[in-house]
């Protein structure tokens, strides 16, 4: 199963996070504001919605983000609440002041004019993330498989069980008939 991936950024800072994206292609679903907004429904509801979904909140930090810093500080505020795993991505020429609202948070430093290496130690980490998620479904499922295994092999020894009994006062009947 694929991750869910949702991306809090400003809109000017869109190619950085399509460029994510089709890294990511294959085994994650982003969500993101540009791609995957819904005409009619009512904004902070779908942000919401994406962000509960998700397994994994980035949020990418430049100038621009610092710009709009108030939504992006509610996405990030959400996540949070929702004890969400969120993963900074943050631009080298934000200066530490700005991204206060991030402490105790480790990021990943990203040089938006070569942006190509953070996103392959993203890339990669999401894989780890990804390879996690299907190996604890797989055990899930075992688990489940088992149990429903064992369920099945009581049911046959109740069924058993029964057929003897049923056997048992054929053959006491059989016995007290021939007697008489």
């Amino acid at each position: 199963m694929k991750l869910k991936i949702f991306v809090s950024y400003s809109s000017k800072d869109k190619k950085i996070v399509e460029q994510l994206a089709s890294s990511h292609q294959g085994f994650a679903d982003f969500f993101y504001w540009d791609k995957s907004k819904e005409p009619g429904k009512e904004a902070w509801h779908q942000i919401e919605e994406w962000i509960s979904n998700c397994d994994l909140f980035i949020v990418i930090i430049t100038g621009h983000t610092v710009q709009r810093g108030l939504p992006v500080g509610k996405e990030v505020g959400i996540a949070k609440s929702l004890k969400k795993r969120i993963l900074p991505i943050v631009s080298d020429r934000v200066p530490a002041d700005e991204i206060t609202f991030l402490e105790g948070i480790t990021y990943q430093p990203i040089d938006l004019l070569s942006p190509d290496e953070a996103i392959q130690s993203i890339t990669e980490f999401t894989k780890t993330l990804y390879n996690k998620k299907n190996l604890e479904q797989e055990a899930i499922a075992a688990q489940k498989q088992h149990i429903q295994l064992r369920e099945e092999s009581r049911l046959q020894l109740d069924e058993f069980k029964i057929a003897v009994a049923v056997v048992v006062v054929i053959v006491g009947i059989i016995l007290l008939t021939r007697h008489e």
